[in-house]
Formats: structure tokens, C-alpha cells, sequence
């Protein structure tokens, strides 16, 4: 590479460049870096983006897993619309106040606790900035619209910033300080949310978010689910890893199609009889006996029961579902499974009705 004509601080970016314009001995003009629009410069051990600046014309720009501390040099690209800049040494986001078109800005994993250079992205669709240090949410409720936010993995303990996001659809907040969801209420689009590991989060408070479809609660330390009872909306549950004994609140929820209980205190399974619509239900690591009170779920497809008490597979079958293409796991049981047991003599029943059973 002609040493004059390098244009850029950090020779990792320029070999980048020019890679992306099929250019790479010969001096690089204007004109070349105006055809740019689109760059991945992922994990390429960069330092500096001095020179990124002539790239005018760019409108996606990846650069996760570099060692990125100053985006300075992003600020005159006006036509930017993707940036993602996760695992980097990020802390001031002032620079990117002045990239308004900005829709999609992945900022995970940095070191970023004020957020509001940000307000200045109006057209701000997806934010994720889980792993970083973020509290205070404020400079969020000016983002009209914000549809997917991450926020895993920080130090919030207050959402009510969030309350007027109208179009907010997604929303994680796993791993925080939170206490409260309810000020969550009034987001008629919020479809998606965890609120995983936060041990004080009061379950009442998820009691109004009758409008969610799928909600994570994993490792929060719950042992009653009664605040889930009205959430008849949900399809997709998942809470893995708490201190679940009881699941007669979860009787009703009767469009769940996805429930995951790994982890828990699980015996009796009589509550999730009627739940008709369920296809993928896991059960591992409970302490469960008997599988007869899932025969009649005529949709399931794929049960996972791995590391229970499980020593009678007969309920087997007599399960309505569980047939052609569905999968059974049933590794980490007590079962016979020699030759001529009744154990395998009920998988090879099942594997003939083109069942895949997994028992070691």
C-alpha cells in the first residue's frame, strides 16, 4: 500500500475501505469514498475512525467487537441510518447527536451512562444498549419512535420515563433494579418485554400488562404466579430457574403456545391439562413424577422433561400430540431403558409414530 496516500489513522480501517471498494493499492479519491454506502468493519481491532469522516454517503456502518472510545469522526455522516457499535470503549455519545437519520443504534456492551445526546434522534427505531451503566431513562420518553429498546444488564430502577413511548413494542430489561413495572401500563404496543433477574421486582406490579404476548421472568426468585393469572394475551412464558411449586394461576392463560419451567419445584402438572394451544413445553430440572395430565394437548410437538422423576413413560401413550415430527427428551430420568423394559418398549412405540425421542 502507497504509504502517501494512506488517509486513515488507523491502518486496519483503511485496509477495510479498501476492501469495500475493491481498491486497494491506488490512491483513493472523493468519488470513491462518495460510492460508499455500505460498511462492516466488525471485530477488525480498531482504534481509530479518523478518515471515516470523507464517507458522506454512508448509510449502514457496523464496528462491534472493535476498542472504539471517540466517534467524533462519525459526526458529519447525515445519511447514517445503521450503527452498530456493541463491545467497543464507548462512554460519550455526544457525536452522535448530530446523525439525525438514525434509526437503528446498537451500543451494547460499552461504558455509557448518559444517554442524552440521543434525544436528538427522532427517527430512533431500535436501541440497544444492554451491559452498560445507564439509570436514568429520561432522555428514552423523547423518542417518539422508539419500537425495540434493550436495556439488559444496567443499573435502572425506575421505567416510568418509558410510560409515553407510543410505538414501544420490544422491551428487555433483564438483570436490572427493578421494583415497579406497572408505570408500563399505558403502552398499548408493548407486545415482547423481560424483566428477568431483578430478585425485587413485585410481582403485582405485571398484573396490568394485560397486553403482552411474551414475557420472560427468568431467575427472579418467584414462587407465587398469581399476578400472571389475568394476562390471558400471553403466548410465549418463560420462567426458568425460580421457586415454582404452584401452576394453577397459569391454567387460564389459554393462547400460550411456548412455556418454559426449567428449573423450578415442579410436581403436579394437572393445572396445564386445558391448555390446548401449547406446541413447545420444558420442564426440565423439576421433580416431576407423573406425565399423564398433558395427554389431551393435541398441539404439542416438542416436550422436554429432562432431569425430573420420571420412571412410568405409559402416559406416553396416550398423548393426543406427540406424533409424527414431534420430539420427546427425557435424558437425566430413572429409567430402565434395557432391552425389553417397558421403558423402551414405549419409545420404540413412539419412534414408530415417527416421534425423535431423546433418552440419553
Amino acid at each position: 500500500m502507497n504509504q502517501h496516500a494512506r488517509q486513515f489513522e488507523d491502518p486496519a480501517l483503511e485496509l477495510t475501505v479498501r476492501a469495500a471498494l475493491s481498491k486497494p493499492w491506488d490512491e483513493l479519491l472523493d468519488e470513491d469514498f462518495q460510492r460508499l454506502r455500505f460498511l462492516h468493519a466488525a471485530s477488525r481491532g480498531l482504534v481509530s475512525l479518523r478518515g471515516i469522516e470523507r464517507c458522506v454517503n454512508l448509510q449502514s456502518l457496523s464496528l462491534h467487537g472493535n476498542r472504539i472510545s471517540d466517534l467524533e469522526p462519525l459526526t458529519g455522516l447525515q445519511r447514517l441510518e445503521m450503527l452498530q457499535l456493541q463491545n467497543n470503549e464507548v462512554a460519550n455519545l455526544a457525536p452522535l447527536s448530530s446523525l439525525p437519520a438514525v434509526m437503528w443504534l446498537s451500543l451494547s456492551g460499552n461504558r455509557i451512562e448518559d444517554l442524552s445526546p440521543l434525544a436528538e434522534l427522532p427517527r430512533l427505531w431500535h436501541l440497544g444498549l444492554n451491559g452498560n451503566r445507564v439509570a436514568d431513562l429520561a432522555t428514552l420518553s423523547t423518542l417518539p419512535s422508539l419500537d425495540s429498546l434493550l436495556l439488559d444488564d444496567n443499573c435502572v430502577e425506575d421505567v416510568s420515563a418509558l410510560h409515553s413511548l407510543p410505538k414501544l413494542s420490544g422491551l428487555s430489561l433483564e438483570g436490572n433494579q427493578l421494583e415497579d413495572v406497572s408505570p408500563l401500563s399505558p403502552l398499548k404496543s408493548l407486545r415482547v418485554l423481560n424483566v428477568s433477574r431483578n430478585p425485587d421486582l413485585r410481582m403485582e406490579s405485571l398484573s396490568a400488562l394485560t397486553q403482552i404476548i411474551a414475557l420472560k421472568l427468568r431467575g427472579a426468585g418467584i414462587s407465587d404466579l398469581g399476578a400472571l393469572s389475568g394476562l390471558t394475551q400471553l403466548r410465549s412464558l418463560s420462567l426458568n430457574d425460580n421457586a415454582i411449586a404452584d401452576l394453577q394461576p397459569l391454567s387460564g392463560l389459554m393462547r400460550l403456545s411456548l412455556l418454559q419451567l426449567q428449573g423450578n419445584r415442579i410436581v403436579d402438572l394437572s393445572p396445564l391439562a386445558a391448555l390446548s394451544d401449547l406446541v413447545c413445553l420444558v420442564l426440565d430440572r423439576n421433580q416431576i413424577v407423573d406425565l399423564a395430565p398433558l395427554s389431551e394437548l393435541r398441539q404439542l410437538r416438542s416436550l422436554s422433561v429432562t432431569s425430573n422423576r420420571i420412571v412410568d413413560l405409559a402416559p406416553l401413550l396416550r398423548f393426543k400430540g406427540m406424533r409424527k415430527r414431534s420430539t420427546l427428551r427425557l435424558q437425566g430420568n430413572p429409567l430402565d431403558l434395557g432391552r425389553g423394559s417397558a421403558a423402551s418398549d414405549v419409545i420404540s412405540v413412539l419412534e414408530k409414530r415417527e416421534a425423535r425421542v431423546v433418552a440419553f
